[in-house]
């Protein structure tokens, strides 16, 4: 289940206006595991594109990304 305050995003399909997981959440839901070079790939570019600040989490990929 997801928090009621993580589904407050929006984005769009084929020009429809969807609902969906805000940008700040999904960076959130990517710890409490074992993180992989993809998860450091996805988290970037959210945190890019968004202007989210990369979590503390990632320090070991860090230096390498």
């Amino acid at each position: 289940m997801y928090p009621a305050a993580s589904l407050t995003g929006t984005g769009s399909i084929n020009g429809r206006l969807v609902r969906c997981i805000s940008p700040e959440w999904m960076v959130k839901f990517h710890s409490g595991y074992k993180l992989r070079e993809k998860d450091f790939r996805d988290v970037s570019a959210l945190c890019k594109k968004f202007g989210i600040e990369l979590p503390e989490s990632f320090p070991q990929f860090k230096a390498s990304g």
